[in-house]
């Protein structure tokens, strides 16, 4: 970046600060002040929300009293990333347990790395607040004509408060019958399927 770009962006931030809610402001004009011995994601999130909420209730809001329970289905041949950024962001909320369900809990091989399963489909909790689908390529079409997975959105989508997909997971929720009546989206590319899909 050369000066002039890094003078307008500096430019542009200082015309947003005074737009900002007094909370966001004095956020952005505090030094955070963490233990360099408690530096990691959940520790730094809990102080972010903590400098960001306005009042008990916010806090309690992002920080309930009963933990919340998200699971997030990884299956062979998904796009990592659908998995992998959503898990960075929810793993981040204070009292949240995010577990990732497939059939077995081996490691699912990627180029180069693996995600390893924390719960079965089996043994995955039933009442959750967040059932979460990744999208990905052929491994997909694996996953709708999956008996397995089907049944076990079916069955952990009727308790689930959120029921939720990133790209063309929204193929595998469709296929469960899970959109029926629902408007929904996927990625440009998949949108005949999806349609064909109800």
């Amino acid at each position: 970046m050369n000066r002039r770009e890094f003078a307008r962006r500096l430019a542009v931030a200082g015309s947003v600060l005074p737009l900002m809610p007094a909370a966001m402001q004095s956020f952005a004009n505090e030094p955070a002040v963490i233990p360099v011995a408690d530096v990691n994601h959940a520790t730094g999130m809990h102080h972010f929300y903590e400098r960001l909420s306005n009042s008990k209730e916010d806090l309690a809001a992002i920080n309930p009293a009963k933990q919340r329970e998200i699971v997030m289905l990884a299956y062979p041949g998904m796009f990592p990333l659908d998995l992998i950024g959503p898990h960075s962001v929810l793993s981040g909320l204070p009292n949240t347990r995010v577990q990732i369900a497939w059939k077995s809990t081996s490691p699912i091989p990627f180029d180069g790395f693996s995600i390893s399963p924390t719960v079965t489909l089996d043994n995955c909790p039933q009442h959750l607040d967040v059932l979460f689908v990744p999208g990905g390529g052929a491994g997909t079409f694996d996953a709708l004509a999956d008996a397995d997975v089907l049944r076990f959105l079916t069955s952990r989508a009727a308790t689930s408060k959120y029921v939720t997909s990133v790209c063309t997971g929204s193929l595998v929720l469709a296929a469960a019958g899970l959109l029926d009546g629902r408007r929904a989206t996927t990625h440009w590319v998949a949108f005949n399927a999806l349609e064909k899909l109800g």
